[in-house]
């Protein structure tokens, strides 16, 4: 659990500098917060015995988180509240209903 906590934050750290997130935002840890939440529960809690494509799947589904904490940091911007784990919900709930609907077909 510690590496994939370790993969999630270097993960999401790395993509949210690439993709030019706020240094203030990266400082604080939402970014790798957020992934490592999202590495953990992909890639170990919901694992499909013992699937090979989890690991990749959780790195995956670390990007898309990142990518989400940026969206919706912005919907929730003009509200002022913050997106907390939110980011980390709508990502794992995605990456988990799209194996129960691979596994079914």
């Amino acid at each position: 659990m510690g590496l994939y906590a370790l993969a999630g934050n270097f993960i999401g750290i790395f993509t949210a500098y690439i993709l030019g997130g706020e240094h203030t935002l990266i400082d604080a840890g939402l970014y790798g917060y957020n992934a490592i939440l999202t590495a953990l529960a992909v890639g170990i809690v919901f694992r499909d015995g013992a699937n090979r494509l989890s690991r990749y799947s959780a790195i995956i589904a670390c990007v898309v988180t990142v990518v989400f904490i940026g969206s919706v940091d912005t919907v929730l911007l003009p509200f002022g509240l913050p997106a907390l784990t939110m980011p980390f919900a709508l990502s794992t709930s995605i990456f988990i209903g799209a194996r129960m609907m691979m596994r079914h077909t």
